[in-house]
């Protein structure tokens, strides 16, 4: 099964405030631009947070295989 969409270009601010407020994940721990968050059912990632820059796409990606999300799935729960 091949790609369905296009992943869009987010910032690491932009990713941390939907996966906390559209996912339901709590905050872990923040060191520096690293922000470490989880879920109640046992996920957890860490989403850098650099001012103004946008996620790599190798970032992107393990996040999304962190949450367990296929990207067919974020884009189904993303709205920006």
């Amino acid at each position: 099964m091949g790609k369905t969409g296009k992943l869009p270009t987010l910032t690491g601010y932009e990713m941390y405030k939907f996966i906390r407020n559209e996912l339901d994940f709590f905050d872990i721990s923040h060191h520096g631009d690293h922000f470490r968050v989880g879920h109640m059912d046992g996920r957890r990632t860490t989403i850098t947070v650099s001012k103004g820059k946008e996620l790599k796409k190798a970032d992107f990606s393990s996040i999304l295989r962190d949450l367990e999300m296929s990207r067919d799935d974020f884009l189904a729960n993303y709205h920006k």
